[in-house]
């Protein structure tokens, strides 16, 4: 496994669990998750979460609501980096 992949899963994992009290307040039913080229996909009831890895010190964090069409980004710069 690289460095950089492993680095990656290990922020992901942290990220995800210092973030589950949070997520557990918004989104009542977890259903699954899956780890893509960028980062990570916690998929729920409700919506996806996706955590995609900028570069080794920017993370973005999008929340898509079931059913409701998400306005373009006004991120200026380059694409999610595969990690």
């Amino acid at each position: 496994m690289s460095k950089v992949f492993s680095w990656v899963l290990t922020t992901a994992s942290a990220l995800t669990l210092s973030l589950a009290p949070l997520f557990a307040l918004a989104v009542e039913h977890y259903q699954s998750y899956r780890i893509t080229p960028q980062g990570v996909v916690l998929t729920t009831d409700q919506g996806e979460v996706s955590v995609e890895f900028y570069n080794p010190h920017s993370v973005a964090v999008w929340y898509q609501p079931s059913g409701v069409t998400q306005l373009p980004s006004l991120l200026i710069g380059n694409p999610a980096q595969p990690v």
